[in-house]
């Protein structure tokens, strides 16, 4: 059967003929989509009169980009590509790296160029299309005009750079592709509230920042005046500094040989390196060195104080001294050892210091970058009681702890707390800014929608409702019977007597849970499966009779009874799943259900009105919690990715923790379970920086592996994920409690 296109109704008047050929026409649908998409886009975002010198908003090209650029599906098409380009840039493999660059032959890697190529031709085509929509660069709303649109400039730029040069050649590009998944801050319309109160708390940030850096800068200056180059000075073995070479060297021990050592400790004087006083300046630095105190390189090296009146004192027969002069020229010059290929250069400077308890000689108050990293470990709380030890005994006990406790107090306890006060402050603005946008788009949608629908409700069909009683009376005395069943379950569940049982019940299973033990009797666990039976019957029938009482709808709508519905029904799921001894003779064991049992705990809290509003409050800005989740998860992802190119391969160490390179075959090489190789422990790396958790040994190892960046890169993660973006969580919080909840709630 041949298709013939449908001609004009029959009997109908022509216009309406017409009407319906153009519904029955996919160009002219589509050019009516664009004509409204368009319009719409115009009155919603007020772009650019014209956009690249000749397009005007009735220009058809320039109205069929604004429809695509401002149409949902568009966006959710450029969120998943922007998703799934994140992802994949976690799953880079460094197993064969080469200079800490990906192997390129790998199949891995090159599935993940190939797609990052297919996401930067779609970002380009995007971005094309908004250029095109909006207008490039000049004039009010243009593309170039939003910040988040820069970002994406920037990205696609980089992006074609890397296409055409390699990417070892230009490692820079590989660390700008870190910033794709910055795109998902606006892409996910959740975010947009957050991320706009944090851009718009920028400036009142910078102003406490700049507070902040004048503190530390004054406590900085203040320290280096009273201790510069005293975490310098070890116990030694011999009263001044001793000859050195080569053929005296153990490589394993990274000491001078035993003999050689006791040589020097019976006669110094015959190994004397120069002929001049402790406290006079050095002329050069020659090939000596200053033996330890073996005992403490054996334990815990400790700082001593070059002034007998106070600090640490050294023992009989030793000397305190440094590796620098009074004046901080270097006195000794490194070797050339006889160390292994796979083995890093050894210095002879940094031997007496190059310890954990001495954080390797990192911190000290010779320069402001050092004290500046110990003042980040002294406001986070992580290892400054070490720091204050430490300069108590190069420096003395009553100025250690005034300082340090200055700084913890001053710069840690209250100025960092401004940061909290001013994200909170911006995070309400930002939310009535936001609900003022959104009411604003919301009228201009019904408008649209009022427009669209106002010629359908012309031709909409009236229905009828029949009425029919005869079905209800005919069953009238059985829905008697039932209505008075509801009424007397309604009767019940409202009393006093019922409410405290079931907080009895809550509060003995709880008892019971708390109850478990490690190893348990037979009998204790047979107790507790007849006890979980009993509290799971009552539970269940308390859920019934609220059900009964109070109707599915009535019941559904308290979340309170959501959470007890989930908990029965997990009970039950474990039962099924795991039956108790009385059913199939087995005693049950220790499951992950069982340890949903403890969210019973929760009914507790209908008792104290309180903490109901408290919890209800809570739950009232669970999205607003949720959105701040994926912003976290997605801040330590990007750093994690950041940390893979900076740091991937280089966290190996020997036994002293001397770097090592990556793939070495020596049996001394140990990789360091907080590193970035992989995505995973980047990740694992990052989340630890941010919870203090001996973070500063991690910032220790990048220093030695890759350089003086190391600590900036930690210090970022510190102000960036805790001081701003936790604080954010913590503004959500005090802002939920703060808001008075609905009475419904």
């Amino acid at each position: 059967m041949s298709s013939v296109a449908p001609g004009p109704v029959l009997g109908t008047p022509m216009r309406d003929n017409l009407v319906v050929i153009q519904r029955r026409s996919p160009a002219l649908s589509l050019r009516k989509w664009v004509r409204q998409a368009s319009s719409r886009a115009i009155r919603k975002i007020k772009p650019a009169p014209i956009a690249l010198g000749c397009l005007t908003l009735q220009n058809p090209v320039r109205q069929l980009c604004l429809a695509l650029v401002t149409s949902k599906w568009f966006e959710r098409f450029i969120m998943v590509c922007v998703l799934a380009n994140t992802l994949l840039l976690g799953l880079v493999d460094y197993t064969n790296a080469i200079d800490g660059v990906p192997d390129p032959t790998n199949r891995r890697n090159m599935l993940i160029d190939h797609v990052n190529a297919i996401s930067l031709y779609v970002f380009l085509v995007e971005a094309s299309l908004k250029i095109i929509a909006y207008g490039f660069l000049m004039g009010k709303g243009t593309y170039l005009s939003d910040g988040w649109n820069r970002l994406d400039f920037v990205i696609i730029v980089s992006g074609t750079f890397s296409l055409v040069y390699s990417s070892a050649k230009l490692g820079i590009l590989r660390v700008l592709r870190i910033l794709r998944p910055l795109r998902a801050l606006h892409s996910v319309p959740g975010l947009k509230v957050l991320t706009g109160s944090l851009l718009s708390s920028l400036p009142a940030l910078g102003n406490v920042a700049i507070i902040l850096a004048f503190c530390y800068l004054f406590f900085a200056i203040l320290g280096m005046e009273l201790w510069r180059g005293s975490w310098h000075y070890r116990c030694r073995l011999t009263p001044f500094p001793v000859q050195l070479n080569a053929s005296v060297w153990n490589v394993s021990a990274m000491a001078p040989t035993s003999s050689y050592l006791a040589s020097v400790v019976a006669t110094p004087d015959a190994f004397r390196c120069l002929s001049i006083e402790n406290n006079e300046s050095w002329p050069s630095p020659m090939r000596c060195f200053w033996p330890t105190d073996p005992d403490e390189d054996h334990g815990t090296p400790w700082l001593c104080s070059s002034s007998p009146s106070w600090g640490r004192q050294c023992d009989a027969n030793r000397t305190c001294g440094s590796n620098y002069d009074p004046f901080g020229a270097p006195r000794f010059q490194d070797l050339d050892l006889p160390m292994p290929s796979d083995y890093s250069p050894f210095s002879i400077m940094r031997q007496a210091e190059f310890s954990p308890n001495l954080n390797f000689g990192f911190t000290s108050f010779d320069n402001v970058y050092s004290v500046f990293v110990m003042i980040i470990m002294i406001v986070t709380a992580s290892g400054w009681m070490v720091l204050t030890e430490t300069t108590q005994d190069a420096g003395g006990a009553v100025a250690g702890f005034v300082y340090f406790n200055a700084i913890f107090f001053v710069a840690g306890c209250f100025l960092l707390q401004l940061n909290m006060a001013v994200l909170f402050s911006e995070f309400e603005k930002a939310k009535e800014n936001h609900a003022t946008v959104m009411a604003h788009q919301r009228r201009i949608s019904l408008a649209s929608y009022a427009d669209r629908t106002s010629s359908r409700q012309l031709f909409k069909r009236p229905s009828l409702r029949l009425a029919s009683g005869t079905h209800h009376r005919r069953h009238q005395p059985k829905w008697r019977a039932i209505a008075k069943l509801r009424h007397r379950a309604r009767r019940l569940i409202r009393t006093p007597m019922f409410a405290t049982m079931s907080m009895a019940m809550t509060v003995t299973n709880v008892i019971v849970l708390t109850t478990d033990h490690h190893p348990s009797s037979i009998e204790y666990r047979e107790l507790c499966d007849i006890l979980n039976g009993v509290f799971l019957l009552y539970f269940f029938l308390e859920l019934c009779l609220k059900v009964a009482g109070m109707g599915l709808g009535s019941y559904w709508h308290d979340k309170f009874n959501r959470f007890d519905c989930f908990t029965v029904v997990i009970g039950i799921i474990e039962m099924v799943l795991k039956p108790p001894y009385y059913i199939d003779g087995t005693v049950s064991g220790a499951s992950g259900f069982t340890a949903l049992r403890a969210f019973r705990a929760i009914k507790i809290a209908r008792a104290w009105k309180s903490l109901t509003k408290l919890l209800v409050s809570i739950m009232a800005a669970m999205g607003e919690i949720l959105n701040f989740l994926f912003f976290l998860v997605l801040f330590l992802y990007i750093f994690a990715l950041l940390g893979m190119e900076v740091f991937a391969t280089k966290f190996q160490f020997d036994a002293n923790n001397y770097p090592m390179p990556f793939n070495s075959t020596s049996p001394s090489t140990q990789l360091h379970r907080s590193n970035f190789d992989t995505i995973f422990w980047a990740f694992f790396t990052v989340f630890q920086v941010i919870t203090y958790d001996e973070y500063p040994s991690v910032i220790w190892d990048g220093w030695i592996s890759v350089g003086a960046i190391a600590p900036l890169y930690f210090s970022a993660i510190v102000v960036l994920g805790v001081w701003v973006v936790m604080n954010m969580f913590s503004a959500i919080l005090v802002e939920s409690v703060m808001v008075e909840p609905p009475k419904e709630s």
